[in-house]
C-alpha cells in the first residue's frame, strides 16, 4: 500500500507540473499571437522558439520527475529492503513499464498539442497576411489613383504656368523692345546732335585754323616782302654809291612796287622821289626788265602822285633799253 501511494503521488505531481507547464506555454503563444508581425517566416521562427522551449521545460519536468520516481524508488526500495527481493522487482519493472508508457503518452500528447497549435498559428498569419495583401493592394490602388490626380492637377497647374510665364515674357519683351527703341532714338538723337555740334565746332576750328594760317602766310609773306626790301634798299645804296644809277633805278622800281603789296603807304612818296632822282642820272637808258616795272608804277600811282608820275611817263618814252 505505502509503495502504491508513493507512485500515485509522483504522478499526480508530474501531471500537475506538466498542465502547468502546457497552460504557461499556452498563454505566452496567446500573448505572441497579438504581437506576430506580417511575416510568415517570423511566424515560423516564432512557433519554433515556443516549440523549443515547451520541450525544454517537458523534458526538464521528466528529468524532474524521473528523478523524483528514483528517489521514491530509492525511498520504497529501501523501506521494503526486509520485502521480498523478487516482488520488489516485480513492483520496480511493473512502474517502470508504467512510466515508459506515461512518457510516450506525454510525448504524443505534446506532438499533437504543438501540431495543433502550429496549424491555427499558421491559418491566423495567412488569414492576417491574406487581409493585408488585399488592404494592400487596396491601399496602392488608391495610391495611383490619387498620384494620377494629383500628376493630372499638377499638369493643369503646370500648363496655366508656362502661359502666364509666356505672356509675361511677351509682354517683358515687348517692353524691353520698346524702350530699346526709345534708347535708340534717344542714341541716335545725341548722336545727331553731336555730329552736329562736333561738324560745328570743327568748322569754327578750320575757320580759326585758316584765318591764323592765312596770317601766318600773311606774316611770312610780310616777313619775306620786310627781308626782300631790306635787300633792294641795301643794293640800291650800293648802286648808288657806286654811281651805278641804272641798276639803282632797277632796284627801286623792284622796292616801289613791293612796297605797294605791302601797303607801305609812308614810303610811295620817298620812293617815287628817288626814282626821279635816279632817271635824271640814268643818261636816258635803262636795264631790260625796268621798263615793265616802270609801266605797272604808272598804273599803279597815275591818279595819287601825278606829278612824278608824268616825269617817269616822259622818261619812259624816251629811255633806251639795254
Amino acid at each position: 500500500m505505502l509503495k502504491y501511494s508513493l507512485v500515485i503521488i509522483l504522478l499526480g505531481f508530474f501531471l500537475v507540473s506538466f498542465t502547468t507547464n502546457d497552460s504557461t506555454t499556452n498563454k505566452k503563444i496567446a500573448v505572441h499571437e497579438d504581437k506576430i508581425d506580417l511575416s510568415e517566416a517570423a511566424a515560423y521562427k516564432l512557433l519554433y522558439e515556443n516549440q523549443k522551449e515547451s520541450n525544454s521545460k517537458i523534458l526538464n519536468t521528466i528529468y524532474w520527475a524521473l528523478s523524483a520516481i528514483g528517489t521514491a524508488l530509492f525511498a520504497v526500495y529501501g523501506s521494503t529492503w526486509w520485502f521480498n527481493s523478487k516482488k520488489v522487482t516485480d513492483i520496480l519493472d511493473q512502474n517502470e513499464s508504467r512510466i515508459n508508457n506515461i512518457e510516450q503518452n506525454i510525448r504524443a500528447e505534446i506532438k499533437e498539442d504543438v501540431a495543433e497549435i502550429v496549424d491555427v498559428e499558421l491559418q491566423i498569419i495567412r488569414k492576417k497576411n491574406d487581409g493585408i495583401y488585399e488592404a494592400a493592394i487596396d491601399r496602392m490602388g488608391e495610391i495611383n489613383t490619387d498620384f494620377q490626380n494629383l500628376k493630372d492637377k499638377l499638369n493643369v497647374e503646370i500648363k496655366n504656368d508656362f502661359s502666364e510665364i509666356r505672356k509675361e515674357i511677351k509682354t517683358e519683351s515687348n517692353n524691353y523692345q520698346n524702350l530699346l527703341n526709345s534708347h535708340n532714338n534717344n542714341l541716335s538723337n545725341t548722336i545727331h546732335l553731336f555730329k552736329e555740334s562736333v561738324s560745328k565746332e570743327l568748322s569754327s576750328i578750320r575757320k580759326d585754323l585758316t584765318v591764323k594760317i592765312r596770317t601766318l602766310q600773311n606774316n611770312s609773306t610780310l616777313l619775306e616782302y620786310k627781308l626782300k626790301r631790306i635787300d633792294l634798299k641795301q643794293t640800291y645804296e650800293l648802286a648808288m654809291t657806286n654811281k651805278q644809277y641804272k641798276l639803282a633805278l632797277q632796284e627801286l622800281t623792284r622796292k616801289l612796287i613791293l612796297e605797294h603789296r605791302m601797303n607801305y603807304e609812308w614810303a610811295y612818296e620817298y620812293t617815287l622821289s628817288k626814282i626821279i632822282n635816279c632817271i635824271v642820272n640814268t643818261n636816258n637808258s635803262i636795264f631790260k626788265g625796268t621798263e615793265e616795272r616802270l609801266d605797272q608804277i604808272i598804273r599803279l600811282f597815275d591818279e595819287k602822285y601825278p606829278n612824278e608820275i608824268n616825269k617817269i611817263k616822259e622818261f619812259r618814252k624816251s629811255a633806251e633799253i639795254i
